[in-house]
């Protein structure tokens, strides 16, 4: 997995967990939490002390009142609707009053800036939100410590949504250092997120297996993408055992067709053969399979279990539904498996398809093979020669060595010399191709003296017997 398509993937939560957030000038959002108390370093288990707030007067609440009924319009009270809100009039509103409200006191200078960080964040201004939360916070002590608590961790969100990813570690570490009671279930899972996207992946796993072992542990089942990042560490570390161990939980506790694939890949990274074979067996019955490398793999694993048949017949059933392109490789393959599972006449077709579509004559010289086995000797000679006039041979001697074969089969013995003496020039052939010649030499040079006597036998019987001297 590459580092644009984990940002990519890991982008969304940030965003959506930090528009929850940023909604706590109407009160603090009610996010997924646990207990987390005294488990930061140098926290206790004793609740911080409260602190001494300057009040919030009226005057505010005035000044307030036009920005949060654009903001946060209240519903009609005769027809139930509510309007949408108007972002940026209630941004103009608050321009106004946010920085020129002198007579403000600490308190009430948060509960602007609070506004102000919210209103720019739904605006797509995220940098400026990230400025007036940093002025939220500067008002420490003087603002409600969950208050401070809220803004630190909104932020830390925020520039992770902007890939700041060492800012926002560090305003986690300042958020961690206020002692929280609670904490949001997934905090453990972001920072995972964060030291992934900064390489980091020791880090990462640590803090991925934390957020799914804290759930486990509960009883509960741990959200898919918490494992699909634990998964994908581990495979990013090539620790493919564990990364199966995370892909059978993932199986179990959300089946689909593509965690399933998924798991049958780790399999075969690790040697599995026959627990991937079935899960794509299981695949290819529920009509699971949509890429070629799956229907490839299946092929293959059936190949290798002794059943070249069943290899045929996924190959040939995808082939027909397009899952798989109809390119010379996978024909090819398509006719290798017929060719095993002894249907050489089916083969011929496919493998004539495939020749024609590939770029040199090596399928050709193949064809020439599978001719000759099926005892279609003219054939096995017309694919040598394709395949000689195609060129592009690894082995420029193989298709001589079979159409020297399928000659001497047809009984042209000259031809089979010629042809197997350039079969014996290579390196692959050369020997068999020599083996070959030395029984087709012998066979044409009895032939030749067969033929001769007969020859001088017929020339004997014409020539006339003198009569005897009287």
């Amino acid at each position: 997995m590459t580092m644009s398509v984990v940002k990519k993937a890991f982008a969304k939560p940030f965003v959506l967990t930090a528009i929850v957030s940023a909604s706590i000038f109407v009160g603090f959002s009610a996010l997924p939490a646990q207990v987390f108390a005294a488990s930061f370093p140098g926290c206790g288990s004793e609740p911080a002390k409260p602190r001494r707030l300057p009040a919030l007067t009226e005057k505010l609440f005035k000044k307030l009142a036009p920005v949060d009924a654009l903001i946060s319009p209240e519903p009609d009270p005769k027809t139930g609707v509510t309007a949408k809100a108007d972002f940026k009039a209630g941004w103009r509103e608050l321009q106004k009053i946010v920085n020129r409200c002198d007579d403000c006191n600490p308190y009430e200078q948060a509960q602007l800036f609070n506004r102000a960080a919210y209103v720019n964040y739904s605006l797509d201004n995220t940098k400026e939100a990230i400025n007036y939360y940093a002025k939220v916070v500067a008002l420490t002590p003087n603002i409600p410590l969950p208050l401070e608590q809220q803004t630190l961790f909104t932020m830390a969100q925020l520039k992770a949504s902007l890939e700041d990813y060492k800012g926002s570690l560090d305003t986690f570490k300042k958020w961690e250092k206020t002692c929280p009671t609670v904490i949001p279930k997934d905090y453990n899972y972001m920072l995972a997120q964060i030291f992934y996207q900064t390489n980091d992946k020791d880090t990462a796993i640590k803090y991925a297996k934390l957020a799914v072992s804290e759930v486990e542990a509960t009883g509960d089942k741990p959200k898919e993408a918490w494992y699909r990042l634990l998964m994908a560490l581990y495979v990013d570390k090539e620790d493919y055992k564990s990364g199966a161990a995370i892909g059978e939980k993932i199986v179990v506790g959300y089946p689909s067709t593509k965690n399933i694939s998924q798991l049958a890949g780790l399999y075969g990274m690790l040697g599995r053969d026959n627990e991937q074979l079935g899960l794509l067996d299981a695949l290819n019955v529920v009509g699971g399979l949509d890429k070629d490398s799956q229907v490839r793999n299946l092929a293959s694993l059936y190949q290798q279990s002794e059943a070249p048949y069943l290899a045929a017949k996924v190959l040939d059933t995808y082939l027909k539904k397009g899952t798989i392109p109809r390119n010379s490789k996978n024909l090819e393959y398509l006719g290798a498996a017929l060719r095993q599972a002894q249907e050489a006449k089916k083969s011929i077709p496919i493998m004539e398809e495939a020749a024609k579509l590939s770029s040199d004559g090596r399928i050709y010289a193949q064809l020439s093979a599978v001719y000759l086995d099926a005892e279609e000797f003219q054939n096995s000679i017309e694919a040598a020669n394709k395949a000689i006039n195609k060129g592009g041979l690894k082995n420029a001697g193989e298709p001589y060595f079979y159409k020297g074969n399928a000659q001497m089969q047809l009984k042209d013995y000259g031809e089979a010399i010629t042809s197997l003496r350039k079969a014996a020039k290579d390196d692959r052939y050369g020997k068999y191709a020599t083996d070959l010649l030395r029984y087709v030499e012998a066979e044409k040079t009895r032939l030749d003296g067969l033929e001769k006597s007969k020859q001088e036998a017929e020339k004997a019987t014409k020539i006339e017997v003198l009569p005897d001297s009287v």
